[in-house]
């Protein structure tokens, strides 16, 4: 069977890219015919990809810049180039790798013959517009399959669409090392992602600033790039925080998550928590905001981690210092990390989705 991943840009680094390239690399291995088309950047993945799969890029996209009536033009270009790749390709099952780029999906299904499934890679709760109104309404209208990857976000759609019978949950996968490699001896704490409003690092900054004087041995890394950067490090520079530092982005996070003995997630929102997954797949306790969603379906509260009221810096402060005092709490919780993520095993991942593909 021939499918085809539409993305944005394969060559960014974040949790879509890297849910991406574990499902596509385990549909190879099982002998489907993979190909991911970007519609930017796509030839220089960050993460690893199978050399069976066909790697596509447009170099297209809206710079964000531009007036309605240019944003529409370059969408009839998009069109009509993605078009072009897929008359000579023939897939059978397009799958648009965030929800908002079914409008794509839906255009190209009806020309050439295929199958769509809206890939939701957010909560349903945190992007509005129009465009992404749009392109939800297809892909349960008119999609074969529209896939979430929570529990708690499947609840949201079918109450938005109680009569679809096509939304599914399935879970991104998670890479599972034999033993954890957490020593919950160091005293580093690390979060991870995009610099951007969504991930509530301003949020994590202000709560560490509460704290400072009782977690002056400790150290908080922030992983990632992006638009907030000058904003975060004023906020760290206003504080005085000299033991917090925006780290760049990690060509191999897992070696800088084994460096740390605590994983901090302070989303306003995410679609999963993928960076959560990983790092308790490594052993790491962890204290997350309880933002939509994903984040209650990894951790169990006061067993392996904490779950904090959404926003609730206060909290976040109280939590991150109960944790770095206490070495056996910190053990404890390493010790039962791992208790809920056999569901986001990489091969009952691949397994759901051949499910689901093989039922179109």
């Amino acid at each position: 069977m021939k499918i085809c991943f539409l993305i944005q840009q394969y060559n960014n680094g974040g949790g879509t890219e890297m849910a991406l390239s574990s499902v596509a690399n385990g549909l190879v291995k099982r002998g489907y015919d993979i190909m991911i088309l970007s519609i930017g950047k796509g030839k220089s993945p960050r993460f690893h990809t199978s050399e069976k799969i066909k790697l596509r890029e447009l170099d297209m996209g809206n710079d964000g810049r531009k007036s309605r009536i240019k944003e529409l033009k370059t969408i009839f270009q998009v069109r009509k180039a993605m078009l072009g790749v897929l008359k000579t390709e023939k897939p059978k099952v397009i799958v648009a790798v965030d929800i908002v780029l079914y409008h794509y999906v839906d255009y190209l299904c009806k020309r050439i013959n295929a199958y769509g499934i809206g890939w939701e890679h957010y909560c349903l709760e945190s992007r509005k517009g129009a465009l992404i109104s749009y392109s939800r309404d297809l892909s349960v209208k008119n999609g074969a399959y529209t896939v979430v990857i929570s529990d708690r976000d499947l609840l949201a759609y079918k109450n938005r669409y109680p009569k679809s019978r096509s939304i599914v949950r399935i879970y991104d996968p998670v890479f599972m090392e034999e033993e954890p490699t957490v020593n919950v001896d160091n005293k580093r704490i690390i979060a991870a992602g995009r610099l951007t409003e969504q991930k509530g690092f301003d949020l994590l900054i202000e709560a560490w600033s509460k704290i400072y004087d009782r977690v002056m041995d400790w150290e908080l890394y922030i992983y990632g790039e992006g638009e907030d950067r000058e904003k975060l490090q004023g906020m760290i520079d206003s504080y005085g925080l000299d033991n917090v530092f925006l780290a760049g982005y990690s060509e191999n996070l897992g070696e800088e998550m084994d460096k740390a003995s605590i994983f901090v997630l302070s989303s306003r929102y995410e679609g999963f928590g993928l960076v959560l997954a990983e790092a308790m797949a490594k052993g790491i306790p962890a204290i997350s905001f309880d933002c939509p969603s994903g984040p209650s379906e990894i951790i169990s509260h006061d067993k392996n981690g904490f779950l904090v009221p959404p926003m609730d810096v206060n909290r976040l402060g109280e939590r991150i210092l109960k944790l770095t005092e206490s070495r056996q709490l910190r053990k404890l919780f390493s010790e039962n990390t791992r208790q809920n993520l056999y569901k986001f095993n990489i091969e009952s991942v691949i397994s759901e989705w051949e499910k689901l593909l093989y039922s179109i």
